[in-house]
C-alpha cells in the first residue's frame, strides 16, 4: 500500500501529516512517529545485555510436589516476561534457583536457541520448567524458587500496519514442506503475536484479567 501511495523513502513517510498517516491505516500515525525516530518507550542507560530481571516465591508450606514447583517457576517467568516485553526486550538466558528446606541450593541455566530468544510466555514457561526440573536433583522439600532473566536483546514491539490476511489452506498445506526450521519460526511468530494481544489486555485491566487455568489449582505465587 505504501508503494501504491508512492511512499518509498523514510523521509517521505516522516513528512506526512496526522490526517495523511491516518489515511494509510489506523496505525499509520505510529508508523510516522517511528520514521521520525520518536519513541516514547522508557529509557534505561544500562545496556540490555548487562541487565537482569528476577523474581522469587517462598512456598508456604514447603513443598516437594514437582507439578506445583514447576508451576511456580512458570508463573514467575511469566511475570518477568510481562515486565521485559514492556521495554521491548527478549532474553537470551533464563536461570532457576531453588532453596531446599535444609538450606541447600541448586540452580540451572537454560539458553535460547541460536538466533532466537525467550519472548512469549509459552517460551519462557517451557524454559523455566525445564530449568527447574534439571535443577531439582534432590527429592526433598523446596522452600524458595527464584527465576532470573538475563542477556536481553531489543526486539521492539511488533507493529502490524495492516490487519493480516488469514492464511489460506494452500499456504497451510505448503508449510510442512518448507522445513522444520521455517515451521518453528512461524510458530514463534504466532506466539509473539498472541502474546501481544494478551499483554494489551493485562496492561489495560491488570495482570489478573487473564490467568492460566492452572492458577485455579495451585493459586497465585506468594512473593
Amino acid at each position: 500500500r505504501l508503494v501504491a501511495l508512492e511512499i518509498v523513502e523514510i523521509g517521505t513517510l516522516a513528512s506526512l501529516s496526522r490526517d495523511e498517516a491516518q489515511a494509510i491505516s489506523p496505525k499509520g500515525p505510529e508508523l510516522v512517529l517511528r520514521a521520525r525516530c520518536v519513541d516514547d518507550s522508557p529509557v534505561n542507560a544500562e545496556p540490555p545485555g548487562r541487565r537482569a530481571l528476577s523474581a522469587e516465591s517462598t512456598l508456604e508450606p514447603d513443598s516437594a510436589d514437582p507439578e506445583l514447583l514447576a508451576w511456580r517457576a512458570r508463573e514467575l517467568a511469566a511475570g518477568l516476561g510481562f515486565r521485559m516485553r514492556k521495554e521491548g526486550l527478549g532474553a537470551r538466558t533464563l536461570r532457576v534457583r531453588i532453596t531446599y528446606t535444609d538450606g541447600g541450593l541448586a540452580a540451572r541455566t537454560v539458553g535460547a536457541a541460536r538466533g532466537a530468544g525467550f519472548v512469549a510466555d509459552i517460551q519462557l514457561g517451557f524454559a523455566a520448567e525445564r530449568a527447574f526440573r534439571e535443577a531439582w536433583s534432590r527429592r526433598v522439600r523446596v522452600r524458595r524458587i527464584q527465576v532470573e532473566l538475563e542477556k536481553f536483546e531489543p526486539v521492539g514491539p511488533e507493529l502490524d500496519l495492516f490487519d493480516p490476511e488469514p492464511e489460506t489452506s494452500a499456504a497451510a498445506a505448503l508449510a510442512p514442506a518448507q522445513g522444520e526450521g521455517v515451521a518453528e519460526s512461524r510458530r514463534a511468530a504466532m506466539h509473539v503475536k498472541i502474546q501481544g494481544a494478551l499483554d494489551r489486555v493485562r496492561g489495560k485491566y491488570g495482570p489478573s484479567a487473564l490467568v492460566p487455568a492452572a492458577s485455579r489449582v495451585y493459586g497465585a505465587a506468594p512473593c
